[in-house]
C-alpha cells in the first residue's frame, strides 16, 4: 500500500499546532485540572460523526471517530462527579480558541478530503477504471491493435492480438484467474 505523504503531513501538521498551542498555555501560566465534560461533550459529537462516516458513507475514518467518541464519552461518564465548573473566558482567549478550532475543522476536513483521493484513488478514476477494480481487477496496460479503444473486452478473441508494428497501447482491467472482463466489469469464462 502507498503511503499518502499529503495526509501524513497534514496530520504532522496538526500534532505541531498542537503541540505549539499547549506549550504557549503553559507558558502563559495556565493551570487547569482536566474537565471531563469535555471528554463527554467530544464523545457526544464523535460518535454521530462515526456513525456517518462508518455505517451510511462506508468510509474506513468512521470506525475511527466511533471507537474514539465511545472512549472519550466512557471516560467523561465514568469520571462524572469530577465534572467542574463551566468557566468564563475572556472575548481575548475565545478569539483564540475559534481560530485554533477553525485550523483544525480546516486540516480534519482536508485530510479527510486527501484521504479518498488518494488512498481510494476513486476521485480521479473514470467510471470504467472504477467499475474494473470495484469487480475485483487491477488496471494495466497492454498492446491492441489501432482500432480498440482503452477497457477492451478480454472475454473476446482478437482485439490484442496484433503484431507489435500494427498495435498500440491501451488501458486494461486484468481480472482475477478465471474471470476476463466484459467491457463493464471482470465476469465468469
Amino acid at each position: 500500500m502507498d503511503v499518502p505523504w499529503i495526509l501524513v503531513s497534514i496530520a504532522i501538521a496538526a500534532a505541531a499546532l498542537a503541540i505549539i498551542g499547549v506549550l504557549w498555555l503553559k507558558r502563559k501560566g495556565w493551570k487547569r485540572e482536566v474537565d471531563y465534560r469535555s471528554y463527554y461533550n467530544m464523545g457526544i459529537i464523535w460518535i454521530p460523526l462515526g456513525i456517518i462516516f462508518y455505517l451510511i458513507l462506508d468510509n474506513v475514518i468512521g470506525l475511527f471517530f466511533l471507537i474514539m467518541g465511545m472512549v472519550y464519552l466512557s471516560i467523561g461518564l465514568k469520571n462524572k462527579s469530577r465534572w467542574g465548573k463551566k468557566v468564563k473566558v475572556s472575548p481575548k482567549n475565545q478569539r483564540t480558541m475559534m481560530t485554533a478550532m477553525a485550523a483544525v475543522v480546516i486540516l480534519l476536513a482536508l485530510g479527510i478530503i486527501v484521504f479518498e483521493m488518494f488512498y481510494y484513488g476513486n476521485a480521479s478514476k473514470t467510471g470504467v477504471e472504477k467499475a474494473c477494480t470495484d469487480s475485483g481487477g487491477t488496471v494495466g496496460t497492454s498492446l491492441c491493435c489501432k482500432s480498440a479503444s482503452d477497457f477492451p473486452n478480454s472475454c473476446l478473441i482478437g482485439a490484442c492480438g496484433s503484431a507489435p508494428d500494427s498495435s498500440h497501447e491501451v488501458k486494461t482491467c486484468d481480472c482475477p484467474e478465471g474471470k476476463c472482463f466484459d467491457g463493464s466489469k471482470c465476469v465468469s469464462r
